[in-house]
């Protein structure tokens, strides 16, 4: 499922490099407070942003087929935004220097940006999800012919020809030897 197809691909631009900038500023802040506990998780999202980033500049979603991109960013998305509003109440509240304030309300923001993003995401899936669903169904129904048709004899069940218990050999013999 390509992401950013037609014209939402800018507003997916403008998110990943907001989600890659706040988290740099965010991390520069927490190196320059006395919460310097907290700056890994900036660090680590800022280098997930920027590889996300990168693997849509470079169109690796479309080369790299068995990955489930949109998954992957859906839980990047996710994990940050709580991670972020975790951190940043921490933040705000037991440390009283300047820069772990500005650090706090820059992942207020982030939170915020990255909710942004893992809603978009969702509806994204929630829409192919919901073609590739009818897309399977109106498929299924073509190749078994579908329900019969009111007031015909037929009953529901197997289709002739269906393999059913009653029709498998029995392979408890060729278990034993």
């Amino acid at each position: 499922m390509p992401r950013g197809t037609g014209g939402s691909s800018v507003w997916v631009l403008i998110l990943r490099l907001e989600n890659w900038g706040l988290s740099f500023i965010i991390f520069v802040c927490y190196v320059a407070s006395s919460a310097s506990a907290f700056l890994t998780a900036p660090l680590l999202e800022f280098l997930l942003a920027l590889c996300f980033l990168f693997a849509d500049a470079m169109q690796l979603n479309d080369k790299w087929q068995g990955l489930c991109w949109p998954m992957m960013d859906f839980l990047r998305c996710v994990t940050a935004a709580l991670i972020y509003f975790a951190i940043s109440i921490t933040a705000v509240a037991k440390y009283p220097d300047g820069a772990s304030k500005a650090a706090g309300v820059f992942g207020f923001f982030a939170t915020i940006v990255f909710a942004i993003d893992f809603y978009l995401i969702f509806n994204d899936v929630a829409k192919f999800l919901k073609q590739e669903d009818s897309a399977q169904e109106t498929t299924a129904d073509k190749a078994e012919g579908g329900w019969p048709p009111v007031g015909s004899t037929r009953e529901p069940g197997p289709s002739p020809g269906m393999v059913t218990a009653g029709t498998l050999p029995s392979l408890a013999g060729s278990w034993l030897v």
